[in-house]
């Protein structure tokens, strides 16, 4: 009975907690038993909650560049580890299990009914989580209010595509010479993508070697992600909210991608598109200001960024222009 009555006042008091708009951090257990280490700041009154969402080998800590501009306007912000990444990568670690992106987005949704967020919210995702948001939005389509997509996942890289299939061709045509090979194409994929990631990725994103877990994370989120196809889950996107965010000097996602994403999306569910001249894929470390700003007036509802217009970003220069709209912002030379 004692342990009863503990239980429920601890149950009460987390409530009271979360009602109450407290900030709260660190590990937070969800219904389904998994723990997912946060950063939370309530939104003041009358304002949205944003919720960040982390790149492939991202952790919330990475998005701390652009953290000074989005807390500036009193929006709620949760950021968060999900399963395979920073702090709930650490504590779960060795991660030997493939990391369904459904997972995530369910996880997510566990969360948000914890920390009390019942309004609709704003997703802010980079690259993996803006393929994510993607599917929390195809999952549950009435808690979003926004998709502020960053060089979102939109499907597998082409090149790294094109040399897995290629591999498993030439095993199925030598397969005279190992007719005990009893792997299926998709197990062969997994087999090679793995190679791929354990090979190229250390040289093109060093962070994956930053503590001895990470790299195998990394190939399970990949591996979690790969079958995703957004164009599916079209339908179910908020009407006129969807901001698509390309990095002009992306080295991974092709801009032909984001153009085939753009135009398979119905013109109902578009809001804007920007390509952010000079920014790299981490556009969050590349032109944060910028970018945040930007954010923040997706997040004001700025009629300005709607109908589905076309920016081009100018960090250099402090300026959006869509041709019919020149919209200023700061200058953001950072890091060069």
């Amino acid at each position: 009975m004692l342990k009863k009555i503990l239980c429920l006042t601890l149950s009460l008091t987390w409530a009271s907690v979360a009602a109450a708009g407290v900030s709260q951090s660190g590990f937070k257990k969800l219904p389904n038993g998994h723990e997912i280490n946060i950063e939370y700041t309530p939104a003041q009154p009358g304002k949205p909650t944003l919720v960040i969402l982390n790149g492939l080998t991202y952790k919330l800590e990475s998005w701390n560049f652009m953290m000074p501009t989005l807390e500036s306007q009193g929006n709620g912000i949760l950021r968060l580890d999900p399963m395979g990444q920073g702090q709930t990568l650490l504590k779960y670690a060795p991660i030997d299990f493939k990391i369904s992106i459904e997972t995530q987005a369910d996880d997510l949704a566990f969360l948000l009914k914890l920390l009390g967020i019942k309004q609709p919210v704003h997703l802010l995702g980079l690259s993996y989580g803006g393929g994510w948001a993607m599917v929390f939005a195809n999952r549950y389509p009435a808690q979003v209010a926004s998709l502020i997509l960053m060089a979102p996942f939109v499907g597998p890289l082409p090149g790294q595509d094109t040399q897995i299939r290629s591999s498993i061709a030439f095993v199925r045509a030598q397969g005279y010479l190992n007719p005990l090979n009893a792997l299926t194409d998709d197990e062969l994929y997994d087999y090679f993508l793995k190679q791929n990631v354990y090979t190229t990725y250390p040289l093109y994103e060093p962070i994956v070697l930053e503590n001895p877990f990470k790299l195998e994370a990394t190939f399970r989120l990949v591996q979690g992600i790969r079958k995703v196809e957004v164009q599916k889950y079209m339908k179910n996107f908020p009407d006129k909210a969807v901001h698509l965010i390309d990095a002009g000097l992306d080295q991974y996602i092709p801009r032909s991608m984001m153009d085939q994403f753009w135009n398979d999306l119905p013109v109902s569910k578009k809001a804007s598109r920007m390509n952010l001249n000079f920014s790299e894929h981490k556009i969050p470390e590349s032109k944060p200001v910028f970018a945040a700003t930007w954010v923040n007036l997706i997040l004001a509802g700025d009629s300005r960024i709607s109908g589905g217009k076309t920016f081009e970003g100018y960090p250099n220069l402090g300026l959006a222009d869509s041709g019919s709209e020149k919209i200023d912002l700061p200058i953001d030379l950072w890091p060069f």
